[in-house]
């Protein structure tokens, strides 16, 4: 493609991005229904502890909810919460503080060998502290159903925490091998994979006893590229184009730091392209809402549902073509902010405004148990309890800039770049992240009235990148 850094590389196309316009996100908090009933038995004043579907996506936008129709429908009555962050976006960090509850500065599994990311998770034993075996500590039957941390392989010991395990080695979507306890099992050469993952998922769904309460962490690879959707929803979605928004191959990008001002605008070749991208990724995210919906039929069948808490989230976001960039690594709202569901008990139907993150569902999830977290920076979501701050990171070692750290809020956007540059956005006036009120030769202290000014910011970063428990929770 000519004039374009929005190209198809290792980490740009092969990476993946989508989005359309955000009709029907708002349809998740504004629909009806009477999610998370309590069960006969709880009527009765006994305690179930309650069971838990964690579906974690590949490379999701925002706008992509509006592809997962039946998922939605199946559960009308869900809590939105359009402010879950993803303190570092991307994939191995994220997975990581997912099932730790911790921040990626206290994990450290953050390496570009994507073979030393599950390294680490071995060699620091962090399954021992994780969900998975914190779930089976409490009388839970567990499943990791699809991708874990990156780097893990198809001779990878099986990590502690699983009564069952059908892991995926790679990123691929079409006859993917699929690691069932400890044993390679090929799948047909043009089968879907999620599917067959999915199959395996509904089988351990029936087979444990309504008894025992279950954990299915079920992990697909997609929006994630290679594009490789099922035949039947091929022509899908053929005229939708990329919401023009101003921060859409934004016109003046000056104000932001070289790795982006850098950046030349995208031209209409290169446009295109990631629309047919785009479009790729939606029809492979029909696939993916068929089986969700299932699982979630399956619950019903099996007489669980009412007394299952659900939560779907992706690892990252991705940018594509906004402020002229195609990566998951920047602090921008397209990259590290991807709303989250939940549905059942513990949660309302509606809008939750909170600012919440990755790092509070396995404390969310302990605390439904009656059990808790060790080690977590993460707080549960139980209750009205908010942070004022998540800290935010970038990719050290990306192919188009630098690494750095800082901070985001509801109302503010703070980050500072190894190069010495920083970036400072009103979230309140500027959701788009439009105006960097710290551009590079600028004045140092020129704030809107109400937010801190950058010698309190950058203070609160250091504290926020040291933190660990308690101190990283501080509530507002």
């Amino acid at each position: 493609m000519a004039n374009s850094r929005l190209r198809v590389t290792r980490r740009g196309m092969l990476g993946g991005a989508a989005s359309i316009a955000g009709a029907g996100v708002g349809a998740i908090a504004r629909a009806g229904g009477k999610g998370g009933k309590k069960r006969k038995d709880e009527e009765k004043g006994t305690s179930t502890p309650p069971s838990f579907l964690l579906i974690q996506l590949d490379d999701m936008r925002t706008a992509d909810w509006a592809v997962l129709r039946r998922t939605r429908r199946a559960l009308s009555g869900a809590a939105w919460f359009p402010n879950y962050v993803v303190g570092y976006p991307y994939c191995a960090a994220s997975r990581a503080s997912l099932l730790t509850g911790q921040y990626a500065h206290n994990h450290g599994i953050v390496s570009p060998d994507e073979r030393a990311c599950f390294g680490r998770w071995q060699d620091e034993q962090f399954d021992r502290i994780a969900l998975g075996s914190v779930l089976q500590g409490a009388g839970y039957r567990t499943m990791m159903n699809g991708k874990f941390i990156n780097g893990y392989e198809e001779d990878s010991r099986i990590p502690a925490g699983w009564n069952r395990w059908a892991g995926l080695a790679g990123g691929g979507h079409l006859g993917q091998n699929i690691v069932l306890d400890g044993k390679v099992v090929p799948t047909e050469k043009e089968s879907f994979t999620t599917n067959v993952l999915g199959d395996y998922a509904s089988e351990f769904i029936f087979q444990t006893p309504l008894t025992k309460p279950i954990f299915v962490m079920f992990n697909p690879n997609e929006p994630h590229g290679p594009i490789k959707p099922e035949n039947r929803y091929r022509n899908r979605f053929s005229s939708v184009t990329l919401p023009r928004t101003g921060a859409f191959n934004e016109a003046d990008v000056s104000d932001k730091p070289a790795y982006v001002s850098s950046m030349p605008l995208l031209d209409a070749e290169a446009i295109a392209a990631a629309e047919e991208w785009n479009r790729g990724r939606m029809r492979m995210l029909l696939s993916v809402d068929a089986v969700i919906s299932r699982l979630i039929g399956d619950l019903k069948k099996s007489g669980r549902l009412d007394n299952t808490s659900i939560f779907i989230v992706s690892d990252n976001g991705y940018m594509l073509g906004e402020h002229r960039l195609s990566e998951k690594h920047a602090p921008y709202t397209p990259s590290a902010v991807i709303p989250m569901l939940a549905w059942g008990p513990g949660f309302k139907a509606g809008t939750d405004m909170r600012l919440v993150s990755n790092v509070d569902i396995a404390p969310t999830c302990a605390a439904l148990a009656g059990t808790v977290m060790p080690d977590a920076d993460g707080i549960s979501l139980i209750g009205r309890r908010e942070r004022a701050y998540v800290p935010m990171y970038r990719f050290p070692s990306v192919e188009e800039g630098c690494g750095g750290r800082g901070l985001r809020s509801r109302d503010l956007l703070y980050f500072e770049l190894e190069t010495r540059e920083r970036e400072f956005y009103d979230l309140r006036n500027d959701p788009m992240e439009l105006v960097n009120l710290l551009p590079p030769g600028g004045p140092e202290n020129v704030f809107p009235a109400g937010l801190p000014g950058s010698k309190g910011l950058h203070a609160l970063t250091e504290a926020y990148g040291a933190c660990r428990g308690q101190t990283c929770s501080q509530s507002v």
